[in-house]
């Protein structure tokens, strides 16, 4: 049997973006690398969920020098003590708190 060639779905330049357009998704670029990656539309709310979180470290963690997060805050003030308490975890319940938790720095 002849073995076939596999490549991956999103590939990428020299510099590291992405050949055919500046985004993919994270599903698609697992197990690639890129010098900067830049994550939009994470949802504070669903971050109680495994495979949010999964996506999240998959997403962060393509990134070789330069990482940005862009996170839809659609939690609010009254609702970080619930969120947090979801997380199992002795988190700050806040935006910074969170933040910090997921292992990054909020502005």
């Amino acid at each position: 049997m002849k073995p076939r060639e596999v490549k991956p779905k999103a590939q990428t330049d020299r510099l590291g973006f992405c050949k055919g357009g500046a985004q993919t998704t994270v599903r698609r670029y697992k197990g690639l690398e890129a010098k900067g990656v830049l994550l939009v539309d994470v949802h504070v709310s669903k971050l109680v969920k495994p495979t949010c979180q999964r996506l999240v470290y998959v997403g962060s963690s393509r990134a070789s020098a330069y990482l940005e997060t862009i996170f839809l805050s659609d939690v609010s003030a009254e609702e970080y003590p619930a969120l947090v308490e979801q997380l199992d975890t002795a988190i700050e319940p806040s935006p910074q708190g969170v933040a910090k938790w997921l292992g990054m720095e909020a502005q």
